[in-house]
């Protein structure tokens, strides 16, 4: 059975001095650390294995996968400013004492698990659980499962870009083969074998100018602690300013899944 899953997703990035995409990539064995994405992000969520980013501005996206040494799934990880507003800071006599730009970054990991066979008995198109809230004592009652293949394997990575109208579009396909499926039947579980998996991944990144409102908060601190005393909102300044806005995407393909039943149903599984 030839089947695709395609899930879209956005990613909003905005910076008031981009820079042009750079691409890394670089490898590390579990547990160690390596000069990609380890450096720039929590090694704990995406350090190891094989990586690539693509670097634009402050921004960074990137995507970990796993190798023959280090089999792994497909991790999708991005991490981009955030500008909050400004704050000017002000002593209890209402002396200025310098302002500040009032910066965060935001983080977002999403992680490509598993594959899961299902039977659709009410036919809605979804891997109904009928119980979300479980517990150890009533377990977890969902719509009947007839196999999964885990995606913690090794994946061969191919990478191409093109510009489109401005916009940068860069694609990433990976593609892992002979993947092991276990299939359950008569409370008895078999191994079998799907020919090709590919999962490929665009993102596309777009900039634009535009108009903001930048809301300017007094902040009163205490000179002795340097602590603060009260925050009040004073008002908004308009700016304009340049945006980068990143989309993307996945499509999964999978070739010669024989599924165990003919109304089953495939549903990919993500956290």
């Amino acid at each position: 059975m030839r089947s695709a899953v395609l899930l879209v997703l956005l990613l909003l990035v905005a910076s008031l001095a981009p820079a042009a995409g750079a691409v890394r990539s670089g490898n590390g064995g579990p547990g160690t650390s390596s000069d990609g994405p380890t450096d720039q992000m929590d090694g704990t969520v995406v350090g190891g294995m094989n990586f690539t980013t693509v670097s634009v501005g402050n921004a960074l996206f990137g995507i970990r996968y796993g190798t023959e040494a280090h089999p792994g799934p497909i991790t999708i990880f991005a991490r981009y400013p955030r500008f909050l507003g400004v704050a000017e800071i002000v002593d209890p006599q209402g002396v200025d004492l310098g302002r500040r730009a009032i910066r965060a970054e935001a983080y977002m990991v999403h992680r490509i698990d598993a594959l899961i066979e299902f039977t659709d008995l009410n036919g809605n198109g979804l891997w109904d659980v009928n119980d979300p809230c479980m517990t150890v004592a009533t377990g977890l009652r969902a719509e009947p499962t007839a196999g999964h293949a885990l995606l913690a394997t090794a994946w061969d990575l191919e990478m191409r870009e093109h510009t489109e109208r401005g916009t940068e579009v860069h694609i990433f396909t990976l593609t892992a083969t002979d993947v092991p499926v276990t299939t359950f039947a008569a409370a008895r579980s078999r191994e079998r074998r799907v020919d090709r998996i590919v999962i490929e991944i665009t993102l596309r990144i777009a900039r634009s100018t535009a108009e903001d409102a930048i809301p300017i908060y007094t902040v009163h601190i205490d000179p002795a602690t340097h602590g603060v005393e009260s925050v009040r909102l004073r008002g908004e300044r308009r700016v304009t300013a340049e945006h980068m806005t990143g989309r993307f995407k996945y499509n999964v393909t999978i070739d010669n899944w024989s599924a165990a039943s003919g109304g089953n149903s495939l549903i990919l599984l993500t956290d």
